[in-house]
């Protein structure tokens, strides 16, 4: 059984959701035809390239995607933010009406009104479970996981035991018991983030490269190395920060391994951040080598983004970590504080 996290467009999420009760899981990226995770990879990135989008970025989104394409019936797919920012739903991959096919996957019509998210896992629409990221018997593992910057590309394969077994007791939890906040939680969580803001008022009064200093230590933190400080392009691109670390997978094969690359774009400022933020990490000046997997995320002490921030963000798989967010991952990591983080972790 293979154990899987795909997170979706937020801009489109209540159509997607709509779809997901109908039994049908949709993924973007899939903007034309030739857009199959069926094809080659040299395929799929002709196609991306044939409507003006580089094709190298092309290959960066068949390798994310791909996964999708061998998930099989009882595979577990775990889609946070659905139907909203304070719930995740657990789902079952079911058979292909096509009796030919042994895998979920399937290349369909877009979503109504649009042109895109023809990638598409079949459901089981009656196994379906809703629960809330601070329900009172959710494993506290399921936010630190989803919340954060792990398992944070558009489709994931979960290869952590302590998060696949919080899967597996989701699956048993009671979704009625579990749709709102646990009161004690709720309360812990409201303390907590009056301590996060009163933490970012102060960040917000260091320069940027002080800022970018406290990001890098959240990352080193969490096991990466920065490759590369302050890179710009001259164009408009800037990447403050690039971190890298390797994991290591047990396979049936053999040992495997991966590289993950966070490109960092770090704003210190308050209110909230712009798309600027988002343009910054566009563009193909720095590809990665190949074999490594990149994400962009873009790391702010602000509130929040803006809607065009957050809509460009969707279109391009760029993260966005808002200022508490930020706070309660860098208090856990970097300052080790564990006393209610299980209750409060994002």
């Amino acid at each position: 059984m293979g154990y899987f996290v795909i997170r979706q467009d937020r801009s489109k999420r209540e159509k997607l959701f709509a779809q997901i009760l109908e039994g049908r899981l949709r993924q973007g990226w899939s903007f034309t035809p030739g857009l199959s995770l069926r094809e080659s990879e040299d395929k799929f990135a002709e196609s991306y390239a044939a409507v003006g989008r580089a094709s190298e970025e092309g290959r960066k989104r068949f390798s994310i995607l791909k996964p999708m394409r061998f998930i099989v019936p009882d595979d577990i797919i775990v889609v946070p933010n659905q139907p909203d920012d304070r719930r995740f739903l657990i789902v079952v991959a079911a058979k292909n009406p096509n009796p030919a096919e042994r895998y979920s996957y399937d290349f369909v019509d877009p979503l109504p009104d649009t042109n895109d998210y023809r990638n598409l896992i079949y459901i089981d629409k009656t196994r379906i479970k809703t629960l809330n990221f601070d329900g009172l018997a959710v494993p506290p593992i399921m936010k630190q996981k989803l919340k954060s910057i792990a398992y944070s590309s558009a489709v994931n394969v979960v290869n952590n035991r302590a998060f696949v077994e919080a899967i597996l007791k989701c699956l048993q939890v009671d979704a009625k018991q579990n749709q709102e906040a646990a009161p004690l939680k709720d309360r812990i969580s409201d303390i907590r983030k009056k301590t996060y803001q009163a933490w970012l008022e102060q960040v917000r009064t260091l320069t940027p490269s002080d800022f970018e200093k406290l990001v890098e230590a959240f990352m080193t933190s969490s096991g990466y190395h920065t490759e590369r400080r302050n890179e710009c392009d001259g164009q408009g691109k800037d990447v403050d920060l690039l971190c890298e670390r390797t994991f290591s997978l047990e396979a049936p094969l053999g040992a495997e391994s991966h590289t993950v690359q966070y490109r960092i774009q770090a704003k210190k400022h308050g209110g909230q951040t712009d798309a600027v933020a988002v343009r910054q990490l566009l563009g193909d000046a720095d590809r990665a080598k190949e074999g490594i997997i990149r994400i962009s995320v873009v790391i702010s002490a602000a509130e929040d983004f803006t809607d065009e921030c957050k809509q460009l963000a969707g279109e391009h798989d760029i993260r966005l970590m808002n200022g508490i967010e930020f706070a309660r991952l860098y208090f856990q990591f970097v300052e080790g504080d564990k006393l209610g983080d299980q209750a409060a972790m994002p």
